[in-house]
């Protein structure tokens, strides 16, 4: 909601104040929520409290392919993210629309987003088996690409809708397929960061390939292009990530800890 806000409100904050202040307004809240923050933990049940164990520590996810797997998996999708965030507003603004309507895209694309992750919060038991949610999400990142490359001012509100949904959707899951994966929850905390760690470097060069093809080619429909491609070879990874599949990354993982040397 505070990107909605942020994006739908900076090119009437940017005509009443510029650039820089408009900038410098958002430390404002940042502020505000550290000190919100401070109050809300100064009272922590768990401050100072650790159930880190030493297998967890020592759990080697590099060896394991599946690890490298949901790493890739969570940086394309994350860096479909980015990307909107990014670049769906310049592009809509080189398309000649107004800034307030660009930065209203994109206040909707993040709307979409919030509601369709809420709501997937409150189904997501009933899907034990995540494949079909990640094939649906894929899916609809790969339209949504293709209705900016092919028809991009004919319903501009209908393709970062489809975008908002399909984001929306592949965000949570694939942090949530990398916490599937182990039950002892130390150990899915440890995987998770060793997931969105590595995958956060790979989607943050995302939105500077666009901007070096941009600078190439002064069109940004090459980028939309390589990340409709890569959601639909996304498509192959998710199939693999079934609920059996869970079990013998577990088994895998137990036989690699098992052989290695016990730390003093």
């Amino acid at each position: 909601m505070g990107a909605a806000i942020g994006s739908g409100t900076a090119s009437w904050l940017e005509d009443q104040f510029g650039w820089l202040s408009t900038l410098a307004s958002w430390s404002l809240p940042a502020v505000a929520a550290t000190v919100f923050w401070l109050l809300a933990s100064r009272r922590s049940q768990y401050e100072g409290r650790s159930s880190v164990q030493v297998t967890a520590r020592s759990a080697p996810f590099w060896r394991i392919g599946r690890c490298w797997s949901l790493l890739l998996f969570f940086g394309i999708g994350t860096g479909a993210f980015m990307l909107a965030m990014a670049w769906i507003s310049p592009f809509y603004i080189g398309l000649g629309l107004p800034k307030g309507t660009a930065g209203l895209l994109l206040s909707v694309l993040t709307i979409v987003e919030a509601l369709t992750a809420l709501w997937l919060s409150l189904v997501i038991g009933r899907f034990p088996d995540r494949r079909g949610l990640l094939a649906i999400s894929l899916l609809l990142v790969a339209a949504s690409y293709v209705m900016l490359i092919v028809a991009p001012l004919q319903a501009p509100y209908i393709a970062v809708s489809l975008l908002g949904v399909g984001i929306g959707l592949l965000f949570p899951l694939s942090i949530i397929v990398a916490m599937d994966h182990l039950k002892d929850p130390t150990l899915a905390g440890n995987f998770t960061a060793f997931v969105q760690g590595g995958g956060f470097i790979i989607a943050s060069l995302v939105p500077l390939t666009a901007g070096s093809l941009r600078d190439a080619f002064n069109d940004l429909s090459y980028i939309w292009l390589l990340m409709t491609i890569a959601s639909l070879g996304m498509l192959v990874l998710a199939i693999r990530f079934s609920p059996a599949s869970y079990q013998r990354f577990q088994q895998d993982l137990a036989e690699i800890q098992v052989g290695e040397p016990k730390p003093a």
